[in-house]
């Protein structure tokens, strides 16, 4: 179970340092943004930032995977990581059957998904524990809620009846303004397009900042647009080769840095299932590019 007092007691001491890091450059963001605010949206907009970073044993893993996309909704402020940590344990990882029993007296929210019918953080699961597991077939996976509640963020943990080394990864939203909509889970381009304006008035790459930061042997980006990854690094992306009609494979620059990244499709994009449209084509760009890096 999750230590209910200081989160940071869920990270090895080896990452503890790491995660300080990261917080501070989080908060330091976050005033930088607030102390740019000029108009009542933009204030409104950086009053509520959702810090983002690693999950506990990130930094243990085989293949280091950064997973970018869009932005977060309805955490009113709360560190994602933290927030998400506690779902993805609990098999309930958008929160809804929490909500649920916490309302008894009001209609549900929505329904409720598991680590297993959730298509984002599913596939989110399924590609770390690939990816640090030999590239295993996806019909020789743990169900994804068996590794959200046995082995993420842990240094072991026992699936069917053996013990297995833990998963993780870190979690970076482009935008880190909270999206509120309780009615939609389209992404509002208008508090993204106004973070993006903010990032780049305070002439700090906030963006690559981070990533350095976390260091990720792989980046795989959700279609947050090209100018959007664009301007995670230091320079544009250097695209290298189109895989697949849903894979392109680069490396993003980041001073003397260049980090492979892949763009897909957003995970939740309906009609489109793990084995077939994410996972061959993915493992397949990190032999060929990153698995040199990780050995």
């Amino acid at each position: 179970m999750i230590d209910k007092g200081t989160f940071s007691d869920n990270y090895p001491n080896d990452e503890i340092e790491l995660w300080q890091k990261n917080q501070k450059l989080v908060d330091a963001l976050k005033q930088s943004l607030i102390s740019l605010a000029s108009t009542e949206f933009e204030k409104e907009f950086a009053q509520v930032i959702n810090a983002d970073g690693f999950y506990p044993y990130y930094t243990h893993q085989r293949v280091k995977i950064l997973f970018i996309a869009k932005e977060s909704l309805g955490l009113y402020g709360k560190d994602y990581i933290e927030a998400l940590f506690q779902g993805i344990l609990s098999n309930d990882p958008r929160g809804n059957r929490s909500w649920n029993e916490d309302n008894p007296d009001k209609p549900p929210y929505t329904k409720v998904f598991t680590n297993n019918s959730d298509p984002f953080h599913s596939k989110m699961l399924y590609l770390a524990y690939g990816l640090n597991n030999d590239f295993c077939p996806y019909e020789d996976m743990p169900w994804a809620s068996d590794i959200g509640q046995q082995l993420f963020g842990k240094k072991e943990g026992v699936v069917w009846d053996h013990t297995e080394p833990g998963i993780s990864y870190a979690f970076m939203n482009f935008s880190k303004f909270d999206n509120p909509s309780e009615t939609s889970y389209v992404a509002d381009a208008t508090r993204i397009q106004t973070y993006s304006q903010m990032v780049k008035r305070s002439e700090i790459n906030w963006f690559a900042k981070q990533i350095s930061l976390l260091n990720p042997d792989l980046i795989i980006e959700m279609n947050i647009g090209r100018e959007n990854a664009d301007s995670l690094g230091t320079a544009p992306i250097e695209w290298i080769e189109k895989e697949n009609e849903n894979l392109w494979v680069g490396y993003l620059p980041i001073e003397e840095q260049k980090y492979l990244i892949l763009e897909t499709w957003h995970f939740s994009r309906p009609g489109k299932s793990f084995n077939k449209h994410f996972y061959p084509g993915i493992v397949d760009a990190w032999k060929r590019y990153g698995i040199q890096k990780s050995h």
